[in-house]
């Protein structure tokens, strides 16, 4: 690709950036004396109708003066549902992270270095989707910021709504919110009006101080220029069928070598297509010079739709149109999501209504995900197991953000299912941070009085995601994080939460102890299902009863290594664990085939059907005696059964390794993460198994998604044999390696600057180092004091696991 800018000029192609006011974690709530303030109009219709119009941008304005400026000064401010920060013209940052429906995130910024003496201005450009979608709670556009001593927000600020974007437009994606169309030479139309002040009793959650550090910014540019076309001249018929415009448009291919950074009139529109080379999530922007009225058509995509290069704007159904729209005003434009965060390796830009020469000065895109430092470092003689790791890595980097997130093209959805998986991946890979503290909190915090907790946060009001798998997952999450961070002050705090979620199941059993289905949810497991025409809805199964079972252990050794109390005795939990594992085995278990076997749905015909899930699922959960586990096992190698999709052979992997089959497990690694890493794409796919890639759910799959990345957990954990012990305090290792049909493999644990568990293991002997005031214990029981220790395999397992 030729530069746009001249060498000299040009940045480099990825470099770290930050937001000009820091933000700066409280652990302390803030007392605000301000008001929440909206615009007049909004105030006026809610008070009448209370109802608003959906897809409100407003901005808010205010000056006010400094005598002096002091070395800090604290700026506390959130807004319904996003905001972007200036301060005397300067862009400071953007906000909050997201919430529920109970609880309302606030930022704490440092702005003393925006400041001036005298005179100065505050800017705050807010968005209110107000139709709810799964990343924001939105009620209506709203503000609340006061930095104690120079301003509050009341009825003293100006407001003004944004003719510059329109509101009636399509959805970007039915889970993200709305596309964005903006007319930048509308701009100077703003008419500012005094801000009304919100009456009490009002409908946001509690004020919550953020609990997360900043993201991680980084200004990447494009590695090349994939495609570039002429198209006829014309446009979609109306802005709702744009997007299908898109897909079908005449494509007539041009050298893309042959771009110079200049559009010329034509009669003809121009399509430039760039491919970033990572996936990334956050803004784009594109600065041109151009004649006012020339159209921007820009669509995000993970990969070229056809052989044209052209993405893929619109797919079947009315959920997802990946396309935003912007009209030039005359000269220098900047144009990209002005709030809103878009997922994309590629990106494509179509040039319309070119009157006269448009001058392309530069392209980047800002990427904001979570600040993980990666601590954990697996490397071993297969090198292509050593690639699927670090895609995992670079995968749940890119799906991490101001929570877990399931991908960032599609949805950037907190799915608390997925979590699951990206819990305890990335407490391998980067330990324990606030994200899963945050994201735990999160999930609880919209706990319904029965006990049950929603599968989505947050959850739009018209939606019922609540899948009781999800529920289960909750508290196996829960003792994944303390094992991995202490932390006994947040396993306090929602440990009686899991407990009263737990009470839940107990009202879901039969007389044989038996969870059932409940009419009218969707008991969601694993996409094998879906995807195969199965549905567990309204059918007795084996899988949520043997999750019951492992969450009623779960919590019993949670409280017990915590020490935080039940509410029930520890006994209570486990009779009940037991008399459910007894009658799994009663109802599920056929002893002429040695499987368990599940009542399902078949394109709604009833039938029977043995998974692999929920074989291993048993296994991990110690159902049966030694006869029936054995024959579990087994099961786990027999290709006859349904397999998982990506997202459960988690549970699959594990009941491998707990059981010796490592030469199995790696089989599967590199069967199905296999066939990914040799496609080149650099992420995880949503679907490998029984669908692959962008094919897959309709053309519509993801091609990094968090909820794949297991064996991310598994290599370190299973290959290096590194867990954290139970009752070590974090300062004791659990040590059972194993290379299965590896012929050496190493890696390190960086517990600090100073400070790493070392592994090296080969054919012939084990080192291990482990640094002072840590320790590790072996199967058999002895333990390992800080210092370098060489072993043999004897001393290990005595050949048992392979």
């Amino acid at each position: 690709m030729k530069t746009i800018l001249p060498n000299a000029e040009r940045p480099p192609a990825s470099h770290s950036i930050a937001e000009a006011a820091p933000l700066i974690i409280e652990k302390e709530n803030f007392p605000f004396f301000a008001a929440w303030i909206t615009h007049p109009e909004v105030a006026e219709r809610r008070q009448k109708e209370q109802t608003c119009e959906e897809n409100l941008f407003c901005e808010f304005y205010r000056q006010f003066d400094c005598s002096r400026i002091p070395e800090s000064i604290l700026l506390r401010i959130t807004a319904d549902s996003c905001y972007r920060l200036s301060i005397n013209g300067k862009e400071a940052g953007f906000g909050p992270i997201r919430g529920s429906a109970a609880l309302q995130y606030f930022d704490t910024r440092e702005i003393a270095g925006l400041l001036q003496r005298g005179r100065n201005e505050i800017k705050v450009l807010v968005h209110s989707p107000v139709r709810e979608n799964f990343t924001a709670v939105t009620r209506f556009p709203a503000l609340l910021a006061e930095a104690p001593g120079l301003f509050r927000t009341d009825e003293t600020w100006q407001v003004s709504l944004c003719p510059e974007f329109r509101r009636d437009v399509p959805v970007y994606t039915m889970q993200i919110g709305f596309m964005e169309m903006c007319d930048l030479r509308k701009r100077r139309e703003r008419e500012y009006l005094p801000a009304a002040a919100l009456p009490e009793p009002l409908p946001f959650g509690a004020l919550t101080p953020r609990d997360i550090p900043a993201p991680e910014i980084t200004e990447c540019r494009p590695e090349k220029l994939t495609a570039m076309a002429a198209l006829p001249a014309g446009d979609a018929p109306e802005l709702s069928r744009l997007a299908e415009f898109l897909n079908h448009e005449q494509w007539t291919a041009l050298n893309p070598e042959d771009f110079n950074g200049k559009i010329l009139p034509s009669g003809n529109s121009t399509a430039l297509v760039w491919d970033f080379g990572k996936v990334l999530n956050g803004r784009i922007q594109l600065e041109v010079n151009a004649p006012a009225g020339t159209v921007v058509d820009v669509v995000y995509g993970e990969t070229p739709y056809r052989e044209d290069g052209r993405l893929r704007a619109a797919f079947p159904g009315e959920f997802y149109r990946f396309t935003d729209r912007y009209i030039l005003d005359a000269g220098y434009n900047r144009i990209g999501t002005t709030l809103f965060e878009r997922g994309f390796k590629f990106a494509e830009f179509i040039f319309r209504n070119v009157a006269d020469a448009i001058e392309v000065i530069d392209i980047r895109a800002e990427n904001r995900v979570y600040p993980f430092r990666q601590k954990c470092f697996f490397r071993c003689s297969d090198e292509r197991l050593n690639r699927i790791h670090q895609q995992c890595a670079e995968t749940l980097r890119a799906c991490t953000t101001d929570v877990f997130t399931d991908c960032p093209w599609r949805e950037r959805a907190f799915w608390i299912n997925d979590l699951l998986v990206e819990n305890r991946t990335s407490l391998v890979l980067f330990g324990a941070t606030p994200v899963h503290a945050r994201a735990l909190r999160l999930a609880f915090s919209q706990q319904r009085p029965d006990g049950s907790v929603p599968s989505l946060c947050p959850m739009p009001k018209h939606e019922n995601f609540v899948f009781p798998a999800t529920g289960l997952f909750l508290v196996l999450m829960l003792m994944d994080y303390y094992r991995y961070g202490g932390d006994p002050e947040t396993v306090g705090e929602l440990l009686p939460k899991a407990e009263h979620l737990l009470e839940h199941f107990n009202t879901l059993l039969d007389d044989d102890g038996l969870i059932g289905a409940a009419p009218g949810i969707w008991n969601f497991i694993d996409w094998s299902f879906e995807l195969n025409g199965y549905s567990f809805n309204n059918c007795r199964e084996s899988m949520t009863n043997s999750l019951y079972v492992l969450a009623l252990r779960a919590l019993v050794a949670l409280a017990e290594q915590s020490g935080c109390p039940l509410k029930h005795p520890p006994e209570f939990h486990l009779a009940q664990s037991e008399r459910t594992a007894k009658a799994i085995v009663k109802r599920f278990y056929s002893p002429e085939t040695g499987l368990m076997i599940d009542d399902v749905l078949f394109h709604s015909e009833k039938q029977q059907l043995p998974s692999l899930i929920a074989q291993a699922l048993a296994l991990l959960a110690g159902i049966g005696d030694a006869a029936v586990r054995e024959k579990l096992k087994n099961s786990l190698a027999d290709e006859s059964l349904l397999k998982p999709e990506l997202y459960s052979y988690s549970f699959v992997l594990q009941a491998m390794a707990r059981h010796g089959m490592i030469r199995k497990a790696l089989e599967i690694i590199r069967r199905y993460w296999g066939r990914i890493l040799d496609s080149g794409y650099p992420t995880i796919f949503e679907a490998g198994v029984h669908q692959f890639g962008k094919e897959a759910f309709g053309g519509a799959g993801s091609m990094c998604h968090g909820f794949a990345t297991a064996p991310a957990a598994f290599l370190p954990e299973n290959i290096l044999g590194l867990t954290p012990a139970a009752g070590g305090n974090g300062k004791r290792f659990a040590f059972r390696p194993a290379l299965g049909d590896l012929e050496w493999a190493e890696g390190e644990l960086n517990l600090s600057a100073d400070a790493a568990v070392q592994v090296r293991l080969t054919g012939k002997e084990i080192r291990l180092t482990l640094p002072e005031e840590y320790s590790a214990e072996l199967p058999d029981g002895r333990i390992l004091q800080a210092g370098t220790h060489q072993l043999g395999w004897q001393d290990i397992n005595r050949g048992i696991i392979s």
